[in-house]
This record gives C-alpha cells, sequence and structure tokens, in this order.
C-alpha cells in the first residue's frame, strides 16, 4: 500500500513486479501478509513519481482548430495535446514530405555519382525527433555522395513565386560529411547542416527572383538525411505542413480559429499550462495592448500585454493582479517569441526578439502568483474582449497542458523540450 490508501495488485507467486499506484494521501510505502502463518521475503525495492504526459482534456463544447497533426474537433473523448492557433499557410515544395515514397520533383545537379533515395530510417531518426505520428511509413530521403568527388546538389521543387519575404525549413542530419541548404542563387542565406537530427530553420529571406527554390548541396563524401521540408510565404517557419495523405504538390494548411473554447486546451484546474506566441509588431511603441486573454469571467483572467519595453504574463483573481514581465523593446516588423508558464511554482516568462538570444527565466512566485489562474470559458487572440488590441501578426500561439508536480527546472526543460519537438523553437 503507498500512502494511506493506494493499494496495489496482490502477489501471490515469486517473481520481479513493477506497478504504478496513486498515492493517497502521505505516508509510507508498506508491505502486508495476506494469509496468517505466510512468510516471504523482499530486495531491491525502488518507489519513484511517474510524471504523465498530458493532463486530460476538460468537459465543453467541441471547437475544429488548426494543429501539427492537422485540423482536429477537440471534445471530451479527445486526447488533446495543447492548443496550436495558426494563420492560412501553404507549403509551396513539390516533393513528397511527410511519407515519400519516390524522389519526385526533386532533380539533380553537380556530381553525378550522387545518388537521392527513400529509405527506411536507418537510425531512428524520426521517433526520436517525436515524428512518428506524422511520418507513419517510418520513410526518410537519403542524400548520398559518398562516392562523389565534388559537390551535389538537390532541388526540392516548387518556387516561391515572387520576392516577398519566405522562410524555409526541414529535419535533416548530415550523418556523414556536410552540407548546406539555402534558398537565394547567390546562397547568402546558407545555413549548415546539423550533425544532429533537428529541425533547421532560415527565416526572413527575400529571394533574389521568383523563381527560387531551395536547395541541399553536400560535399564529396557526405551523406545526409532528411524529412519535411516546408517553404512558407513567411517571416516565420510555422509548423509542420504536412498531412498524412502525403502527395508531391503545395499544401496548404487552413487557418485556425482566433477565439475558441477553453475546454480541453487550457486545464480546469487553472494550473499547470503554458503559451507560446511569435508575433510580429505592425507599430512600435504600443503600450497596455493585449496579444491573448481570456475572456473576463467575474474580473478574473489570464492575458499577454506588450509594453514598449516588457511583455507581462499576468492573471486576475476577483480583481487582484498576479503579473511577471520581461525586457523587451517593443518595434515595428520586429518579431518576438515569448514562452509563460502558470505552475503551481508561480508564473514564469522568457522571450526573445528576432536575430537575439533568450532572456533568462522570469520568477514571480509570490503567494498569490502560484495560486490556480481562473480560466474562463473562451479566450481571444490579439484582444481582451475585443479590446486593447495588440497591432501585429500572429503566426503562431500554442496552449499547451503540463504535466503536473515537477519542479520548476523541470517545467522549464520540459516545455523547451516540448516546443522544439513541435519544430517551434
Amino acid at each position: 500500500m503507498l500512502g494511506t490508501g493506494g493499494a496495489a495488485t496482490q502477489r501471490t507467486i515469486p517473481g520481479t513486479y513493477s506497478e504504478e499506484v496513486v498515492c493517497a494521501g502521505d505516508g509510507n510505502l508498506r508491505f502486508y501478509v495476506s494469509a496468517i502463518g505466510a512468510s516471504w521475503s523482499i530486495d531491491n525495492i525502488s518507489v519513484r513519481e511517474v510524471i504523465p504526459q498530458w493532463l486530460p482534456p476538460t468537459a465543453g463544447t467541441t471547437s475544429n482548430i488548426s494543429t501539427r497533426k492537422g485540423i482536429r474537433t477537440i471534445q471530451t473523448a479527445d486526447t488533446f495535446e495543447g492548443m496550436l492557433v495558426e494563420p492560412a499557410m501553404t507549403n509551396k515544395l513539390t516533393c513528397m514530405k511527410s511519407n515519400p515514397t519516390a524522389t519526385t520533383n526533386i532533380p539533380l545537379t553537380g556530381d553525378g555519382a550522387a545518388v537521392l533515395s527513400v529509405v527506411t530510417d536507418p537510425a531512428t531518426y524520426l521517433s526520436t525527433a517525436g515524428l512518428a505520428d506524422i511520418c507513419t511509413t517510418n520513410k526518410i530521403y537519403k542524400w548520398d555522395n559518398s562516392a562523389g568527388v565534388g559537390a551535389a546538389i538537390a532541388v526540392l521543387g516548387g518556387t516561391t513565386g515572387n520576392i516577398n519575404v519566405h522562410s524555409f525549413s526541414m529535419y535533416i542530419i548530415a550523418a556523414v560529411g556536410a552540407g548546406t541548404v539555402y534558398l537565394r542563387t547567390d546562397a547568402a542565406d546558407a545555413v549548415a547542416i546539423p550533425a544532429t537530427f533537428q529541425r533547421l530553420k532560415k527565416e526572413n529571406v527575400t529571394p533574389d527572383t521568383t523563381a527560387r527554390q531551395v536547395r541541399i548541396a553536400i560535399d564529396a563524401g557526405a551523406i545526409v538525411y532528411f524529412i519535411l521540408p516546408q517553404l512558407e510565404e513567411s517571416a516565420f517557419c510555422t509548423s509542420i505542413i504536412a498531412p498524412a495523405a502525403d502527395t508531391a504538390a503545395a499544401q496548404t494548411r487552413a487557418a485556425s480559429v482566433v477565439s475558441a473554447s477553453t475546454s480541453g486546451v487550457f486545464p480546469s484546474s487553472g494550473q499547470d499550462f503554458a503559451i507560446f506566441m511569435r508575433v510580429v509588431p505592425e507599430a512600435g511603441g504600443q503600450s497596455g495592448k493585449i496579444a491573448l486573454a481570456t475572456n473576463s469571467l467575474n474580473n478574473s483572467r489570464v492575458f499577454i500585454e506588450f509594453n514598449a519595453t516588457t511583455v507581462l504574463f499576468s492573471k486576475v483573481l476577483s480583481g487582484a493582479f498576479y503579473s511577471v514581465s520581461a525586457l523587451y523593446t517593443n518595434v515595428a516588423g520586429t518579431p518576438i517569441s515569448v514562452i509563460a508558464m502558470q505552475t503551481q511554482h508561480g508564473e514564469t516568462i522568457k522571450v526573445k526578439p528576432e536575430g537575439g538570444v533568450w532572456s533568462g527565466w522570469l520568477l514571480n512566485n509570490s503567494a498569490g502568483a502560484k495560486l490556480a489562474s481562473i480560466i474562463s470559458p473562451t479566450y481571444q487572440i490579439g484582444a481582451y474582449n475585443s479590446n486593447l488590441q495588440f497591432a501585429a501578426n500572429y503566426p503562431i500561439t500554442s496552449i499547451i497542458a503540463m504535466p503536473p508536480k515537477a519542479t520548476l527546472a523541470e517545467y522549464q526543460t520540459w516545455i523547451e523540450d516540448e516546443l522544439t519537438l513541435r519544430g517551434l523553437i
């Protein structure tokens, strides 16, 4: 028994056993002999807390929203991993993206000895990166120049079509040798292929011609694996645009709602959740403007507020304010990323301007900040009850249910890892 009433399964045969038991109240781990006169021995006992990956959703209205898994219907019976709100966006590339079956629309240039193929994932790259639910066939592109004597280039199909700002990304690794990924003719935006499998990004690139395409250039002797290539007409890389029914064509994700039910998104307790936002201010120096807010409920709400030099993460409980802020200069056209968390440790926030680095985690751990937030039935992106609008573009907003009962450091590490797995940071 664990605690005052958390009963485990009765065991009658010698062996090694492992079991998850919900502890009932405070107390010790206790063992009981089931019959008078029985005897037994035990050794190598280990007890540890198991943190579940997700909180279950709460009851409420049904809502259709866009996530990295495509359009999902969120309701009571759905196991939901948090809400991701994004605008309509098109992946312009015309090669296969998530589950390739052939090298369609990827012409090759350079060393003729280089070979592009579709292979079974050779080193659990996909599952380790959390892509198994998207790349369901376990197939990945292999770009192999191991027999080459010069550089080789794979062109991923699909042009920018204009010279507006674009961004490109893909999950990729240089398993052997080295290479780069780029868009412009002069390769001024070239990004080195990492030596670990991860989402490589290059954002806010202005093409020098309307016919530019994403290219992967690798050195002689190099071997590269890649999947989920993406080219968007945007200053940001959004989440993955690649539904399970993969085709060699451009693919468009529908826009998400900007006002939605909080049910299944924020935990009903108002505790242990995180908000991630990427915004591009349309005007500098905006002050007292709301980027996200739960609508007023008895003068209680949660909101992210932008000021001229700070970003504020706040909650109001029956008219009492509890906030934590991070420094940032609000400049028109300069994008910013924000991570805000509410846990039993208090309110936490960190920010990063485009081209800069993340600030350290800021924390309000006052008694009021540690209290659970009151979450009203709906929330809005970019306003508070349709007032105090923060004039900005909202490429990404993600609201994520957090595992309960972790330390503050564990929360911070967990949310950074989770956002990385989602391809958001």
